[in-house]
């Protein structure tokens, strides 16, 4: 949405809600997908997102992200300025949302999203979109941290908006595979799919490189 965007009534899937009033840029709407027998419960939540957030929609056309998702930034406490010269890691905390995913006030701490059919206002409330998407950046964090030997930082890539991280071998490598960004976001366990991915994958290539890698491997 733009700024300020007037909206009189609003249409998500299959349900439509007065809204009747204007919005910032960031104002978000999610709509529960219920199976019968629970689908005459199903119901919109709106929100909007923080307001020292700046939502852009998604301005790379051949991005790997869903048309219609949304790219959010906020602000530094201080202005980042890397030299080149710096003695130590400038970590950076990011998060990305990603269409079918939201976050939720969970409070019995289960980890899943807890509603009550007979009073949709008992119902764990939902307060952002994304949040709880694909969190690459933990799983590539974790499969660095099982490499010993050399490794990149985990970074965004020179030049392009991709993360990565890299092991290093020391010796020519060989090797291209490809996690298509749909299949991780329908996927069940999305971080599970792209850690088995990273590691499948990195182990064809240590056997395809005849790359000796047995004392490389931190032990579980």
């Amino acid at each position: 949405m733009g700024y300020n965007t007037h909206i009189n009534n609003l249409q998500v899937s299959t349900l439509e809600v007065p809204v009747n009033t204007t919005h910032l840029q960031g104002f978000w709407a999610f709509e529960t997908q219920l199976a019968a027998p629970y689908d005459s419960y199903n119901q919109v939540f709106t929100g909007q997102v923080p307001a020292d957030a700046t939502t852009v929609v998604n301005p790379f056309p051949n991005a790997p992200i869903p048309a219609g998702s949304c790219v959010v930034a906020g602000s530094l406490d201080l202005p980042l300025s890397i030299t080149g010269e710096e003695q130590e890691d400038v970590e950076l905390t990011l998060s990305f949302s990603i269409n079918g995913s939201f976050e939720w006030v969970d409070h019995n701490g289960n980890g899943e999203w807890d509603i009550d059919v007979s009073n949709g206002s008992e119902s764990e409330p939902v307060v952002d979109m994304g949040l709880r998407g694909l969190k690459a950046n933990q799983v590539f964090h974790q499969f660095r941290s099982e490499f010993i030997g050399k490794a990149s930082p985990v970074h965004l890539f020179w030049g392009a908006f991709d993360l990565a991280v890299t092991r290093f071998s020391g010796r020519p490598e060989m090797g291209e595979f490809f996690l298509k960004y749909e299949d991780v976001q329908q996927a069940d366990n999305p971080e599970k799919m792209l850690h088995d991915f990273l590691q499948t994958t990195y182990q064809a290539t240590v056997n395809t490189s005849d790359w000796d890698s047995t004392n490389l491997l931190r032990s579980a």
